[in-house]
């Protein structure tokens, strides 16, 4: 999720209502008017799914009964689709409509408001459906900047493993390295101190041995 789809998700939300008989859109279109929404109209099905290709509305007010294509159809697209499946529908259902209304919750509708309208209701149940949907865009952001947060800290903790490893591997005493001879117990004993360098052909002191265990006698003070 970008800064823009968190710019969209703060502003207002948006209600597509898709209804055939004209009336029925002016009557909700008032209703709605009285809270802070965009409003888009539909008169059919087809035209609703063309919309929806272009805009993508927070809230789908949905007539069942309408010519050429039903509500139920356009639910069931709607739901096909991984971009529009989770957009909220209200179902808009005559009294008499019980079995559209259970068909409606089957092809994956959240409610349904019947007509005609009580205007208390319809916003009650338009204003849940907002606020439901406005949460679970909350959760699905900060999931997503969890999941962000969580990549950065495992390849910040790969980093520090591979750097601590490279520290360890410099830092171990290598026997079978020639810079980095190893003198076993005792076997200096009686080698005068200042002897207890590397010296190169030109008699220039190199680095100390290192040594397994103790020895007699006192390191003398390196000098080149």
């Amino acid at each position: 999720m970008n800064d823009a789809d968190i710019s969209e998700s703060q502003e207002k939300p948006l209600i597509l209502i898709v209804d055939d008989v004209p009336t029925n859109l002016q009557v909700l279109t008032g209703l709605l008017n009285q809270r802070a929404c965009e409003i888009a109209v539909a008169i059919n099905g087809e035209d609703a799914l063309e919309l929806i290709d272009t805009i993508l509305p927070d809230l789908i007010l949905l007539d069942i009964v309408m010519p050429n294509m039903n509500g139920l159809e356009v639910c069931e697209r709607l739901q096909a689709s991984p971009r529009t499946k989770e957009i909220p529908i209200i179902f808009l259902t005559a009294k008499n409509e019980t079995k559209d209304v259970v068909k409606g919750f089957e092809t994956g509708a959240m409610d349904y408001v019947a007509k005609p309208f009580n205007s208390t209701e319809l916003l009650a149940r338009v204003n849940t459906h907002l606020e439901l949907k406005k949460a679970r865009d909350t959760q699905k952001e900060l999931i997503f900047k969890l999941q962000e947060k969580s990549a950065e800290i495992k390849k910040t903790s790969k980093v520090v493993e591979a750097a601590s490893k490279r520290i360890t591997e410099s830092n171990r005493v290598r026997p079978d390295d020639p810079e980095f001879p190893v003198a076993e117990p005792g076997e200096y004993q009686n080698i005068p101190a200042g002897q207890l360098f590397h010296m190169d052909a030109e008699g220039h002191c190199g680095g100390r041995f290192h040594f397994h265990g103790a020895f007699r006698g006192e390191l003398c003070p390196r000098g080149d």
